[in-house]
């Protein structure tokens, strides 16, 4: 009876922690976060997010300069092409909530594949986005609302 007791007491004690170190981590800025946010139209997904800091990511067509703002997925985004050319930049807001979806994960040392659920943001486009049309030479400005396009 006293060990059970005390099973109960410790996974209510590790269940209020473990719920409070998320809230902190996730509140405050300059902070590491295990959140990952998904770019889903650029195949990036960003993981260990600390908040204000650029976050560069090369591809074979340029590279992606990243900077978030809040855990949900408010961020600003900048493209270059291979020879440092800006063609795009815009901002995101926030998800509209956290999101999930199976994954297919190789686990090496099993040698076996195994699903797996993954919680992430997906930002939306907001603002006006710059975008620049390398065959016209010139710049075309999208306005989007929380991911839509607007007149």
């Amino acid at each position: 009876m006293r060990k059970r007791k005390f099973l109960i007491s410790l996974f209510i004690l590790s269940t209020f922690f473990s719920f409070s170190q998320t809230k902190n981590e996730y509140q405050t800025k300059g902070r590491t976060s295990s959140r990952r946010i998904y770019y889903r139209e650029y195949g990036i997904e960003l993981r260990n997010i600390i908040l204000g800091d650029t976050n560069s990511i090369k591809t074979d067509s340029g590279t992606y300069q990243i900077v978030v703002f809040e855990m949900k997925g408010r961020s600003w985004l900048r493209f270059f092409d291979n020879s440092n050319k800006i063609l795009m930049e815009g901002s995101f807001t926030n998800s509209l909530g956290l999101l999930s979806e199976y994954r297919l994960v190789h686990v090496y040392l099993e040698n076996k594949d195994i699903f797996q659920v993954v919680n992430f943001y997906e930002p939306l486009k907001d603002g006006r986005w710059k975008v620049f049309d390398k065959k016209s030479m010139s710049d075309n400005l999208i306005n989007y609302k929380k991911g839509v396009i607007v007149k």
